[in-house]
């Protein structure tokens, strides 16, 4: 064979060389292709999956979200009820309800207010009130107000005020320092004053306050003081949900 035949066959060995590698390399790249495609369908497949999961578990919180909210309103509302049935509430006491407490001296009937200024010029207000409610009333805290003139309470016959029963509050007011001895003066001019007694249930959870306002016949002017109205307020609430005339 001549230099150039050798020549041809030479470069159509090479071809033919390059030729197979380059079917080599596109089987190679196609596996290659569908490999990876099949990778990106099992992965768009996971991800499906994820998200249909995670789908599920959303709707899972929500629905236990949406349980747990009814099981808290139905505490609340077997709170509430629960609480309706120890709720108590301090009111004045009609005449002839009850007598007054076993220590009480010159009186006959619970209802009447004691408002005097004693031979050893203490001042001393005595007032009742009775629980109308449906639980205990525990008092923590009475008061006695002139205006702008306080004073807090100095005896009560019970703290714990059972339904239906009466506490007999008293104040003794000492003349001793500038607002002491203008209250007495102003129990010595028979002027209004308000009795306000703040109490809890026995659960100790909800309070509640009493304002007793007493005023003085006009047309008697020895008569005793007499209960105007009270007012019933929840907590630290400054509008009442109740008032009432005297009975």
């Amino acid at each position: 064979m001549t230099p150039p035949d050798l020549a041809s066959m030479g470069v159509a060995g090479a071809t033919l060389l390059l030729a197979t590698v380059t079917v080599f390399l596109a089987v190679f790249t196609g596996r290659s292709l569908a490999f990876g495609r099949a990778e990106l369908s099992l992965a768009e497949a996971s991800l499906t999956t994820a998200q249909e999961q995670a789908k599920r578990s959303a709707e899972q919180v929500t629905a236990t979200l949406a349980q747990v909210r009814v099981t808290q309103d139905q505490a609340d509302i077997a709170r509430r009820s629960l609480e309706v049935g120890w709720r108590p509430f301090l009111v004045d006491v009609p005449f002839g309800y009850a007598a007054p407490p076993p220590t009480s001296i010159g009186i006959t009937d619970a209802a009447v207010v004691e408002a005097d200024k004693l031979q050893s010029g203490v001042g001393r207000i005595a007032v009742s009130l009775r629980n109308i409610g449906s639980g205990l009333a525990i008092i923590t805290k009475a008061g006695l107000s002139f205006g702008q003139l306080h004073t807090t309470a100095t005896k009560l016959s019970s703290s714990i005020v059972a339904v239906g029963e009466v506490v007999r509050i008293t104040f003794e007011i000492q003349p001793a320092g500038a607002v002491l001895i203008n209250m007495v003066s102003q129990i010595e001019a028979r002027t209004p004053f308000i009795v306000t007694a703040i109490y809890t249930d026995q659960g100790g959870i909800n309070t509640w306050r009493s304002r007793a306002y007493f005023k003085a016949p006009i047309d008697q002017p020895h008569g005793r003081y007499e209960v105007e109205k009270v007012e019933l307020y929840a907590g630290e609430d400054i509008t009442p949900f109740a008032t009432a005339g005297a009975i």
